[in-house]
């Protein structure tokens, strides 16, 4: 016997981070950190903010102590550690709703896992007969939060675009399944003379917009449009076409049909796409983890891509790829041109 093997209790804690998800997605959805922004509380005291159970609560809080989540002080008063304090809501680095996201709508893709590993298709599709998007039109509530989490994990790579790409001769950036506009407003911020267009649902655009109008990017409005549409039919014109984190939630040939659609729209620009890439001896967890993920909850057959693979799609799509790079978040971009 190999006195070195790991324990049966590794595999067991290992099963139980699904019930760590739950207890994050608890947290979140009560609102729990931002009741904890300004002191420190006892779990009697949340719970009457919350609503909830004290002593479920207690139990939650102090697993998630384990994880840096929260602290105890005086042996009965939490408060924020240095991850907790990410889910809260004005935390310039908050992650609150992807968490609430991931914890719900996510979380019971990932319970149709084995249907996907079966099939190959969507567990999400399985669980809720329908596509995440049209799920999302179906219940508002979701579609907002939905927005709110893909900003907060956008955020980072949108500044790292804006800083990092070359604009020269650009005058309209169109961010294509833009969601509330993340990266084209970050792109705005940082260089004035552009003006953008983002281009997703109606339902998101409209709910974009009342959220801007009471940002800080406010003045952000007056040289940035969202238009309503579906990238499968038509686009706006513009000059440079950015589709971050778009294409991972479809299948190849839906990617070609997107890209096509961007191609008819064309007349002398760029494409830009973003996307983290996947390779087959992949040595990134998280990466794998995410691939795994997009299985679960995006359309069937749809899998993580390599750069070969990013390629061949942009080249069925009639794009040549004569330069790409990588973000200091991990991304790369690909930038095509008609070819």
């Amino acid at each position: 016997m190999n006195d070195k093997a790991p324990s049966g209790m590794t595999l067991i804690s290992l099963t139980g981070s699904a019930l760590l998800s739950q207890c994050i997605h608890v947290v979140a959805r009560l609102g729990v950190a931002d009741h904890l922004a300004e002191s420190a509380k006892t779990c009697d005291e949340l719970a009457k903010l919350t609503g909830c159970q004290p002593k479920p609560l207690s139990r939650i809080m102090r697993a998630l102590v384990k994880f840096g989540l929260f602290m105890v002080e005086d042996g009965q008063k939490f408060s924020l550690g240095p991850l907790g304090a990410r889910l809260q809501t004005e935390h310039p680095r908050s992650l609150r709703h992807f968490c609430m996201l991931n914890g719900a709508e996510y979380y019971q893709a990932y319970g149709a896992l084995v249907h996907t590993a079966n099939t190959g298709q969507s567990g999400l599709r399985h669980v809720y007969g329908t596509s995440l998007y049209e799920h999302m039109e179906r219940n508002p509530e979701t579609a907002r939060v939905y927005d709110l989490a893909m900003d907060e994990i956008s955020r980072d790579a949108a500044v790292d675009l804006a800083s990092s790409y070359d604009y020269e001769g650009v005058q309209t950036v169109v961010d294509v399944g833009g969601g509330s506009g993340v990266v084209v407003r970050a792109i705005l911020r940082a260089h004035p003379q552009l003006r953008g267009l983002c281009v997703d649902r109606q339902d998101v655009c409209e709910r974009a917009v009342k959220t801007i109008a009471a940002s800080r990017d406010a003045e952000l409005l007056e040289r940035l449009n969202f238009v309503a549409g579906d990238f499968f039919e038509e686009l706006p014109r513009g000059d440079l076409y950015i589709v971050k984190n778009v294409l991972h939630n479809w299948n190849d040939a839906s990617c070609v049909r997107i890209l096509e659609t961007v191609r008819r729209a064309l007349d002398g620009g760029a494409l830009l796409v973003v996307e983290h890439l996947v390779e087959d001896d992949e040595p990134s967890l998280d990466r794998l983890m995410n691939a795994v993920l997009q299985m679960a909850i995006c359309e069937d057959e749809t899998d993580a891509r390599d750069e070969a693979r990013m390629r061949a799609i942009m080249q069925e799509a009639g794009f040549t790829v004569p330069r790409m790079g990588q973000l200091g978040t991990g991304h790369y971009w690909f930038e095509g041109r008609p070819a």
